[in-house]
């Protein structure tokens, strides 16, 4: 799908259109592009049992080895944390290249790393710092500055409250505040960041010049109701999601069966600014297909994301063109560079009224 416009600026071709006629691309788990071999402070109730592991050989004492540790050795701990980095990787690219690949919607995991006093990626294991991601984003922004882009940056899935680890929630603002600030951060005219606002009544009518128009600017919005940040960043709900099952599919019928049917519910007057979340969960026998092909030296060079990512990004273009008359606001993939989700969105957003 040829483009005739640039997609590290694409959206200085969409100022006079209205937020609720444009389509951004955007990546889940944006951050996932570099895992380390360390779990995070995440710990999901499915994979609970991972933070059991231990490199340590059982000890020597009469006990059950799988009572309280899994003791795996360090060679067998260390297959295994390469196993989980093989799951988890979503992305393959830095936030600084899906910028200017034309991404504009960025899923952020973040925790605060108690040992480390830093707030990290996660996605069962430690990723980059927030601080890289934050660098990543300026860099754009200056390596650009012609551009009129409108960036968002969600963060969720912490393990910081109100009360709980407030080190980390002051952490994040700082951040933000140290390498975006008054210059690039936009509030949509909000003052009070306890409130949970609507999108839809704060964002969808406006036209992209009333933001953007003098120059990027980044949103920040936190969905996790639980937090209220000071300043900056917006609670909200964000953009309506289809209800399929939380445990994910893996499978392109069940994806688009999943998709389709809150799509098509969404139009007509009262439609909202809505997301199609285009993705893959890996399930329990995409695992054991994973572990068989390691333990058979398959030789494949690929992670197991990557290779379901790829299955469910070839049958993107076709569910969208079966769904021209829906509206929808934001496509989220994994593995985006193998998936034509910029071009879908860009084009898109050109053609809509």
């Amino acid at each position: 799908m040829k483009l005739n416009t640039n997609k590290s600026v694409w959206m200085c071709d969409v100022q006079e259109k209205q937020f609720k006629n444009i389509v951004i691309p955007g990546t889940h788990d944006s951050g996932t592009y570099y895992l380390s071999s360390e779990l995070s402070e995440i710990k999901y109730a499915n994979i609970a049992f991972l933070w059991k592991l231990s490199p340590e050989h059982a000890p020597e004492d009469g006990k059950l080895p799988f009572r309280d540790n899994i003791y795996l050795g360090k060679y067998g701990y260390d297959w295994a944390m390469n196993f989980i980095n093989s799951v988890s990787k979503a992305q393959s690219q830095s936030i600084f290249e899906q910028l200017k690949g034309g991404i504009r919607y960025f899923d952020l995991r973040v925790y605060f790393d108690h040992k480390k006093q830093e707030v990290y990626i996660q996605h069962g294991l430690r990723g980059v710092s927030l601080e890289t991601i934050l660098k990543d984003v300026l860099k754009y922004l200056k390596t650009y500055p012609e551009g009129k882009e409108l960036i968002f940056l969600k963060f969720s899935h912490s393990n910081f409250s109100d009360n709980i680890a407030p080190q980390g929630k002051q952490k994040l603002i700082n951040l933000v505040a140290k390498y975006l600030g008054d210059d690039y951060i936009q509030t949509l005219g909000i003052t009070n960041f306890e409130k949970q606002i609507d999108l839809n009544n704060t964002l969808a009518e406006m036209k992209l010049r009333e933001i953007t128009g003098n120059g990027s600017k980044v949103i920040l919005l936190n969905t996790q109701t639980e937090i209220s940040y000071p300043k900056y960043i917006l609670k909200t709900k964000g953009f309506k999601t289809s209800d399929r099952s939380s445990g994910g599919v893996n499978t392109l019928d069940d994806l688009i069966k999943g998709e389709q049917e809150s799509l098509r519910a969404n139009r007509g007057i009262n439609k909202e600014l809505y997301a199609i979340s285009w993705t893959f969960t890996v399930q329990d026998n995409d695992v054991v297909d994973g572990i068989i092909d390691t333990i058979m030296e398959t030789e494949t060079d690929k992670y197991v994301l990557q290779s379901l990512a790829e299955k469910a990004n070839i049958g993107l273009q076709k569910f969208i063109d079966n769904n021209r008359d829906c509206n929808f606001n934001l496509i989220t993939v994994d593995w985006y560079e193998t998936s034509p989700v910029v071009e879908i969105c860009i084009n898109h957003s050109l053609k809509n009224s």
